[in-house]
């Protein structure tokens, strides 16, 4: 029997192709789908649930719970809790302080390929897209003066502690992750088991849809001729993250820039790379994929041996 669903696995900012499979008839559980935009991109989700109300009350839920992380992740809204994080110490949610000891962490076994104090310069790339002009060089060398990671200090319960003014956060590449983890939570706890949810080309994974053995999943697998070549896979109870600058760069004096920018230099990473994470959680997917493709290739090897439990795999 054919899989349900067939989902095409793109960089995080892109969109999802998807074909919805249809109530199975005469069974008890049915197939339920609902998608809202939010954190820039589209969120779906696609579970298997025994009735209407309960399918309903459980993505009402899953997404007041997105709501609620945009609200303190977005670093587009200066009324949001990271927004609001200053110079000295402070006290801060339980949420924003998981999500912070997972980026520090990451930044640490990445040698700061992943830094969560990019802010400032994604800020000014962001415009450096719109304006399709690469910023002055002296501009991206004072902007990214500001940004490490290490000066940023997590203490428990919840504090955290900018050491240095003018830190600017950006939780692009792990919020996302995390607010799937967090409406899967919220799936299991109403005992909805088999789910695929979806942030922008994120995929969160749990048991297998009823009668198959997995979730149908294209992957990519190789480059022919410049171009992404995607292969069908069977996957069941994990995450998948996929990253890279296929669609989204800037080409600037015959150099190509892909919108993930390598907070030790400020620029936009030159070389040609995908990378395809499989991890436990959606959150380390999330981070993984970016981080690795930033990370210089020379040093892959040793760093992707700090990371057992997540299946890393890389297209150049």
């Amino acid at each position: 029997m054919a899989n349900p669903c067939s989902w095409l696995v793109v960089s995080a900012c892109l969109w999802v192709v998807v074909c919805w499979g249809n109530v199975l008839v005469g069974q008890e559980m049915h197939q339920y789908s609902f998608e809202q935009p939010q954190m820039g991109t589209l969120f779906r989700l696609e579970f298997y649930a025994a009735s209407d109300r309960l399918a309903q009350q459980a993505a009402q839920e899953c997404f007041a719970r997105l709501d609620s992380l945009n609200a303190t992740f977005s670093d587009y809204d200066p009324n949001s809790e990271l927004s609001k994080l200053q110079y000295g110490k402070q006290t801060v949610s339980q949420d924003l302080f998981v999500v912070l000891a997972k980026a520090q962490e990451i930044a640490q076994k990445t040698n700061g390929a992943f830094d969560i104090s990019i802010g400032p310069l994604s800020k000014l790339w962001r415009r450096a897209f719109r304006q399709m002009a690469l910023p002055a060089k002296q501009k991206i060398q004072t902007t990214q003066s500001s940004v490490d990671y290490r000066q940023i200090q997590l203490f428990a319960p919840n504090v955290v502690y900018l050491m240095k003014p003018g830190i600017k956060l950006d939780a692009g590449g792990i919020a996302k992750g995390y607010a799937l983890d967090e409406m899967a939570r919220i799936l299991r706890k109403h005992n909805i088991t088999a789910y695929l949810l979806d942030g922008g080309g994120d995929l969160l994974l749990g048991n297998a849809p009823p009668h198959h053995d997995g979730w149908q999943v294209k992957m990519p697998i190789t480059q022919r001729n410049g171009e992404i070549v995607y292969q069908d896979t069977i996957a069941k109870n994990c995450a998948i993250a996929t990253s890279g600058d296929t669609y989204k760069y800037l080409e600037w004096e015959a150099k190509r820039y892909s919108h993930l920018i390598d907070p030790r230099t400020g620029f936009g990473v030159s070389h040609r790379r995908m990378v395809s994470v499989h991890a436990p959680t959606a959150m380390e997917a999330d981070v993984l994929a970016s981080a690795f493709c930033i990370i210089k290739k020379e040093n892959l090897a040793r760093i992707k041996a700090k990371f057992p439990s997540a299946n890393i795999q890389m297209i150049e």
